[in-house]
């Protein structure tokens, strides 16, 4: 091969390079310039600022309106990443069932799972109310918090916001 394709190839390379590390500078400078982000999936800061734990988990069917928010935390508030979606109020109970899933092949253990009184959030045909409020743990001590709550929407269904932040 002639010396200069060589030379046009090797600096060709180094400039690519160049960019993706400025690239990726600017993308941390952008994220630690903004304590708190909403990020868009497939974005330099989702991939830098989401933690790998809230990036596997995936949204059942038919959930809405799905928010991906970080924070970077500053003085004695920790690091975060969170994945937010709303889901019909009768589906609740089944995507409590696929996160604890989700979360358990991910090494993930539940240590404490707090309910609303089963009087107060019965619905008809079942046994009890589902959580609004799971915690787990890995064996490195991450936290991850699963959260529901039940949200009116004017001139809509009610829905159930699903919260699910992980501690990094």
């Amino acid at each position: 091969m002639p010396r200069s394709f060589l030379r046009t190839a090797f600096l060709s390379l180094a400039g690519l390079a160049t960019a993706a590390v400025v690239g990726l500078f600017a993308t941390l400078a952008c994220l630690f310039a903004a304590e708190d982000y909403v990020v868009q999936p497939g974005s330099p800061m989702y991939y830098v600022g989401i933690s790998p734990v809230i990036r596997s988990l995936k949204a059942p069917q038919g959930a809405v309106g799905r928010e991906y928010f970080g924070s970077v935390g500053d003085g004695n508030k920790a690091p975060q990443s969170q994945l937010g979606f709303d889901v019909a109020q009768h589906t609740q109970g089944e995507v409590w069932k696929d996160l604890d899933a989700q979360l358990r092949r991910q090494g993930l253990q539940p240590v404490t799972t707090m309910a609303v009184p089963a009087d107060a959030r019965r619905h008809p045909g079942t046994e009890a109310a589902p959580p609004t409020e799971a915690e787990y743990r890995s064996a490195q001590h991450e936290l991850v918090l699963v959260s529901a709550h039940w949200v009116q929407r004017a001139g809509a269904a009610d829905v159930v916001r699903f919260s699910i932040t992980h501690f990094d």
